[in-house]
């Protein structure tokens, strides 16, 4: 059997026709659209996050375990798109990051979320980022705006340009995100984030195959982890875009990326790689 590569434009009609199968919020359809707009190969591992997604809901009944492992390799795929946005703009340790290695890809999730853990602060600042889409060029791009609140009550907003141009710091240093990382892991029930990336990465395979204790199988309903997975999918999408579409070097992408770098050297490479 011979795999060849599809047309940017017939995937991304074929992905529309069936996505609503699935259901996006009217912000992640805007992404799905962006994507199509990203040079290639960041775009292409875009585009199969987003086919993996939707295959995954449409076999979900018929082969519950595909469906899951579908959804797994849609995460990956749309890590693999940050991680060719950071090589594409050249950040600094970027051409260290693999590929090609299922728990470097795994991590990213389960590091996203201790950094969200960090921007729950801006709560207690009276700072509340929200994403947009900026349509005055050609070329619709991602923005942030921040709401913030003037001493008379009043609310004014900032666009950071580029959107990550900024750092936070813990205690005077700049942030390494350790201690959301811990907290992190403590509220997922694990000793370090290091071992929920190792049983992360080790899920794609338990789906596949037989133990000791029999076949693989899902038991309940699969709908919850699909939508899960599908909404760790647009997040990814949309760092790739915050990250792709600027030229810049961004001082949060950087500070984030230092971080990152920190953590998988502690991560075991995949016995197996993709």
């Amino acid at each position: 059997m011979q795999l060849t590569a599809l047309r940017a434009v017939t995937d991304a009609e074929r992905c529309f026709r069936t996505m609503d199968d699935i259901e996006l919020t009217p912000f992640q359809r805007t992404v799905s659209e962006m994507v199509l707009d990203t040079p290639a190969p960041g775009k292409h591992c875009a585009r199969s996050a987003m086919a993996h997604i939707q295959r995954a809901w449409v076999i979900r009944t018929v082969d519950p375990e595909m469906s899951a492992f579908r959804a797994i390799t849609g995460e990956e795929e749309s890590a693999t798109a940050i991680f060719h946005a950071l090589q594409r703009r050249r950040y600094a340790g970027s051409s260290g990051l693999r590929l090609r290695d299922h728990r470097t890809k795994s991590a990213v999730i389960p590091f996203l979320d201790a950094v969200a853990l960090t921007f729950a602060n801006l709560e207690s600042l009276n700072l509340r980022p929200t994403l947009e889409v900026d349509t005055r060029q050609a070329q619709k791009r991602l923005q942030v705006r921040v709401t913030l609140q003037a001493s008379d009550g009043e609310e004014k907003w900032a666009y950071p340009d580029p959107p990550l141009d900024f750092t936070t710091a813990m205690d005077g240093d700049l942030d390494d995100f350790s201690d959301a990382i811990h907290a992190l892991a403590t509220k997922r029930g694990v000793v370090s984030l290091v071992k929920l990336i190792e049983k992360r990465a080790n899920y794609r395979n338990r789906l596949l195959y037989a133990t000791a204790g029999g076949v693989p199988k899902i038991e309940g309903p699969i709908e919850p982890l699909l939508l899960r997975r599908r909404d760790h999918i647009y997040r990814n999408l949309i760092i790739f875009l915050l990250i792709d579409q600027h030229s810049e070097h961004q001082r949060f992408v950087q500070q984030t990326l230092d971080a990152f770098l920190r953590l998988i050297k502690r991560v075991p490479r995949s016995d197996n790689t993709t």
